[in-house]
């Protein structure tokens, strides 16, 4: 006699800071941070490829090592990248794109 249902309520809670960003007090600075990584990555890529290309001339053959260090950063500057795509999708809707995060997680660790 009017026996209780159990029933399932499914539903989802969307907050944003006052600045009406998704990211988080300790995320504020993230995409910041991220950027100021990037142009460094960038600014020592340049003056490294100029290096190399110095020393090629001039020695005629650059060492397998250094090949494999430019390879390193260059894998850094496009996870990067990809981690400041999350960023910019996560400060817009809360998510971000994950396969961006997932691969920028990846490159990172190789």
């Amino acid at each position: 006699q009017g026996a209780l249902e159990a029933r399932d309520i499914e539903f989802e809670l969307v907050m944003r800071q006052a600045d009406h960003s998704h990211l988080s007090i300790e995320q504020r600075w993230m995409p910041a941070a991220t950027i100021l990584a990037l142009l460094s990555l960038s600014a020592f890529l340049a003056r490294f490829m100029v290096n190399c290309r110095q020393f090629r001339r001039s020695v005629g053959i650059v060492h397998p090592v250094i090949k494999t260090l430019a390879a390193a950063v260059v894998l850094q500057w496009v996870a990067q990248v990809l981690h400041l795509v999350h960023f910019s999708g996560f400060r817009a809707d809360g998510q971000g794109i994950a396969v961006a995060e997932a691969a920028a997680e990846v490159l990172f660790m190789m």
